[in-house]
């Protein structure tokens, strides 16, 4: 998100740090790792597992995967159309406190045209990693949101299985009480749409035409 609010210059001078291939960005997942150590070291329990929800990983996939080899990855897929958006909607609220808001419809242009490229950037990443799966014997799981939404359980039994973990009864039960009372929208929906930030449903799907096909999106 803090691209929006960097001059032309800074933004790519970020991105060329971001591909050069010569720069060490291993360390930030041995420090990430120093931190979870320390973290176990503190609970009082025989068995653990840790769980990192943070898609801004999927730029640094190969780094997270020296660092914690073994790992279980799952990719959740969902429409562009309705991701740029909605993650449009969160960068803009973020703005609220930072940005030059003295000219928001360029404001909010600026918003669209960064995040799609980033978002395309974050799809090439998970393509070339799922890619490489077969190859370098990684586990990977890779779900449709679709399919998350219409059968949340199946979908987090394949999850279990794949990383050797056994899925129990309470575990289960606690997980379909969870889903029953805590429906999507239940505090209501946030109201996005593309033409807010300068962009058209026929942008969003030519700039991630590759990802829809390849994940069937």
């Amino acid at each position: 998100m803090e691209g929006v609010y960097l001059d032309q210059e800074s933004a790519e001078s970020r991105l060329s740090w971001h591909n050069d291939k010569t720069v060490d960005k291993v360390w930030m997942f041995r420090h990430l790792k120093a931190w979870i150590a320390l973290e176990t070291s503190a609970m009082n329990i025989e068995q653990h597992h840790w769980v990192l929800k943070t898609p801004l990983f999927t730029l640094f996939m190969e780094e997270v995967d020296q660092v914690f080899p073994g790992s279980t990855y799952v990719f959740t897929n969902r429409d562009p159309v309705n991701v740029v958006p909605s993650t449009c909607g969160l960068v803009k609220a973020a703005a609220s406190i930072k940005a030059d808001w003295s000219d928001s419809k360029n404001l909010f242009n600026h918003i669209g045209s960064y995040m799609l490229q980033r978002l395309r950037m974050f799809a090439d990443h998970e393509k070339k990693f799922v890619d490489s799966a077969k190859q370098k014997k990684r586990n990977i799981i890779v779900t449709r949101y679709p399919d998350v939404m219409n059968n949340p359980i199946a979908v987090v039994e394949k999850i279990y299985a794949a990383s050797g973990r056994a899925l129990t009864k309470e575990a289960k039960e606690a997980m379909v009480h969870q889903l029953a009372n805590n429906k999507q929208g239940k505090h209501g929906r946030a109201n996005y749409s593309l033409e807010k930030f300068g962009l058209t449903e026929e942008v969003v799907n030519a700039a991630m035409k590759d990802y829809k096909s390849q994940f069937d999106i």
